[in-house]
């Protein structure tokens, strides 16, 4: 569905923009970290990566995304440290 809405948008930037506010869950279970991480195939779309106006704002969208999993990977690796040190 959202290949179609970029293929037919008048504004593909604008759309796209809006699809990649969703790339963060809102609800899960288990290591949001691994979840975020299943989102980066989104952004290797060959329709994407063919229109020069997506391409260098899926690049800049794919980097914040893997800076936001590094982090919530290192919080996530932190927490469960102090936690499994309290438990000892």
């Amino acid at each position: 569905m959202a290949r179609r809405l970029l293929r037919y948008a008048p504004n593909r930037l604008a759309v796209f923009k809006q699809l990649a506010k969703h790339f963060q869950p809102n609800t899960w279970t288990g290591s949001l970290a691994t979840l975020m991480e299943t989102r980066l195939p989104l952004l290797d779309d060959s329709e994407i990566k063919d229109d020069p106006v997506l391409a260098a704002f899926v690049e800049e969208a794919r980097t914040e995304l893997k800076r936001a999993i590094e982090a919530q990977r290192r919080f996530e690796t932190e927490r469960d440290r102090r936690r499994d040190e309290s438990f000892e």
